[in-house]
């Protein structure tokens, strides 16, 4: 194609989209409002991830030490719990550690138990490299000379694994859904918007113009209207996204947690936004123009 040629088409489909404004209008908006809810949904679901990932990678093992074990013993102790193959650190905790800690959530009600009074353990805090090690680390800890305890949560944590393994298939089965529901809703309306102009197509075909001649015009209009319709909401979602963010950040990191950062995450997102859009707008077209041309 000779590019005197390409640019009178991107003139001619940018005319199509002014000459049929309410068409497009309406074409324009269907695949914004559909694009948000997409775009929405998977901002939603990525932190929703995110945040369920760090609760789970949150999990450690507190391994209570016998109170014969002497510092010798805890060097052991904690030498052979480095060993296993799924634990990644060990944290020494002292049972004035502890105590202090006991104070600071629960208040002074515990002052009593200062001194020789300290009724806690030292205590090792372990963690695993993945969540899901916690369980078997756990169990072999409990085997090991010197440990009184081991606590993680137990069956507790076990869910708390479970329910973000499900909740996560549920998410991507969902956002699948939600993206053949949304080429649908936005394919049938740029099909509706070139359909309103089967006889133009017709008239064409009839005095000879060439398919091509005919079909490029109406797919760059495809491509306008993706272009727009999934800008206009990424807009939106980025200032939205900005002000949760804002607001909601010290919430999370109290609970050190924490959101994934605008940047560039909303980069990636707007990218997917508008190469979905400008793909669906095309597709819908061909498919249309494929339809009216077979004459």
């Amino acid at each position: 194609m000779k590019p005197r040629t390409f640019f009178r088409h991107i003139r001619q489909g940018f005319q199509n989209v002014g000459r049929n404004f309410l068409m497009s209008l309406a074409s324009i908006t269907a695949v914004a409002i559909t694009l948000f809810i997409v775009g929405g949904f998977t901002a939603l679901l990525f932190n929703a991830n995110k945040i369920a990932d760090d609760i789970a990678n949150d999990v450690t093992i507190r391994t209570s030490i016998d109170l014969a074990a002497d510092d010798a013993d805890m060097d052991s102790l904690e030498k052979e719990i480095l060993s296993l193959e799924q634990v990644e650190s060990v944290e020494f905790s002292s049972k004035e550690q502890e105590l202090e800690y006991i104070q600071a959530t629960y208040g002074e009600t515990y002052d009593v138990f200062e001194g020789d009074e300290n009724p806690l353990r030292n205590v090792f805090v372990v963690s695993t490299y993945e969540p899901e090690q916690t369980n078997a680390a756990a169990e072999a800890i409990e085997d090991l000379a010197y440990v009184s305890e081991v606590n993680y949560g137990g069956a507790t944590t076990d869910r708390l694994f479970n329910f973000v393994d499900n909740f996560q298939m549920i998410g991507l089965i969902a956002a699948a859904l939600l993206l053949v529901l949304a080429y649908f809703l936005i394919s049938n309306t740029v099909r509706m918007t070139i359909a309103a102009r089967k006889d133009e197509i017709t008239i064409m075909r009839l005095v000879g113009a060439t398919k091509s001649y005919i079909r490029w015009p109406y797919i760059i209009e495809g491509k306008i209207i993706g272009i727009i319709g999934a800008l206009l909401p990424f807009a939106a979602i980025i200032l939205a996204y900005e002000y949760i963010y804002t607001r909601s950040q010290p919430f999370f990191a109290s609970a050190n947690y924490s959101m994934i950062p605008p940047t560039p995450f909303l980069m990636y997102l707007g990218a997917g936004m508008l190469i979905f859009g400008v793909l669906i707008g095309t597709l819908s077209s061909i498919q249309s123009m494929s339809k009216y041309l077979k004459i």
